[in-house]
């Protein structure tokens, strides 16, 4: 599970908590390319 930070109506920043560290991970991604570069990935939209 990833959660979605918008910075624009086309990117975002991506956190998730890395299974084996348990360390935030951050990423910037294209909101349209989350399902090609991200395949089964439940990604929810953080309230800003």
């Amino acid at each position: 599970m990833a959660e979605l930070v918008d910075l624009t109506t086309v990117t975002g920043n991506l956190r998730a908590i890395c299974p084996t560290c348990e360390k935030l991970m951050y990423r910037r991604v294209r909101i349209a390319a989350l399902p090609v570069v991200f395949p089964g990935i439940a990604v929810t939209v953080a309230q800003s």
